[in-house]
Formats: structure tokens, C-alpha cells, sequence
């Protein structure tokens, strides 16, 4: 989303359409799983409705991509097709369900707070069990 705001400041909205697809209709600041695991943030503080680009003059559609056409400068969504001039690929990262407790998505985050809020007592173990990983500092943080 930062690219499509950073080029709107750039661009005349009467010159330039900005258009973002994206599956989600929210977008979530990552690095505040952490926070949430620990109940120091709720989600609705961490995401915001992509419906918010519009007054930055920022179409969004809810859609994924199912095909880029390079040649014909085509992208294919489940909401229809869309030419382009210019296009940013922003794939971002996707994670793999292990069925272990994670901080690496919001949905699990909430399950981590809330297996944190039932230990009374005892031993916890936090461990790294793939490499690579989306923030290298988590683990340590996680700890502290």
C-alpha cells in the first residue's frame, strides 16, 4: 500500500489512475502481531479497510490476480481485466499453516494470546522450526 500512496504524492490524479488489487479488503501492519499476542493491541488497531486508498484518489478492487500478460500489458483478476502502462508486482510473503502456534499472521496471533492467557505455570519454549522467516528479530522478541 505505501507504494500506491508514495506514487499518488507523486502523480496527478487526473494524469495517472493508481489501481490496487488485492485478496483482502483489509490491510495489516505485520510487525504489530506481536502485540497482539500479548494483548497489548486488538486488530481492529492493527488494520485498516483498503477502501481508505479512495481519498488518496487510489482505486481498489478485491480480487486476485489469476494471469499477468506482459505483452498486452493485461492483468487477469476474478473481477475482470485491467490494462496497464505500469506495473508494480508486489507479492509479499505467504505462510505455510504448521498447526504450531505462531506470531506470524493475525489469526494465529489471537490463538497465541490466547494459550498465553491460560499458563499459570510451568515452562514455555519458544523456538525457530524454519528458516527463512519473515522478521529475523521475532524470535528475540518474542522472548522478551
Amino acid at each position: 500500500m505505501i507504494i500506491s500512496r508514495e506514487l499518488r504524492e507523486r502523480l496527478v490524479p487526473g494524469d495517472v489512475e493508481i489501481t490496487v488489487v488485492d485478496m483482502k479488503d483489509r490491510t495489516e501492519f505485520r510487525p504489530s502481531y506481536l502485540y497482539v499476542a500479548f494483548g497489548y493491541r486488538r486488530p481492529e488497531q492493527i488494520t485498516a479497510p483498503l477502501e481508505h486508498l479512495k481519498k488518496y484518489k487510489i482505486n481498489f478492487v478485491k480480487a486476485r490476480v489469476t494471469k499477468i500478460d506482459p505483452a498486452n500489458r493485461k492483468v487477469s483478476t476474478t473481477a475482470g481485466d485491467f490494462t496497464y502502462d505500469d506495473l508494480v508486482v508486489a507479492l509479499g510473503a505467504e505462510t505455510v499453516d504448521t498447526g504450531l502456534p505462531h506470531t506470524w499472521e493475525l489469526e494465529p496471533s489471537l490463538k497465541v494470546a490466547e494459550a498465553l492467557s491460560q499458563i499459570k505455570q510451568g515452562h514455555v519454549v519458544i523456538g525457530v522450526y524454519s528458516l527463512p522467516h519473515r522478521c529475523p528479530l521475532a524470535p528475540i522478541e518474542l522472548a522478551m
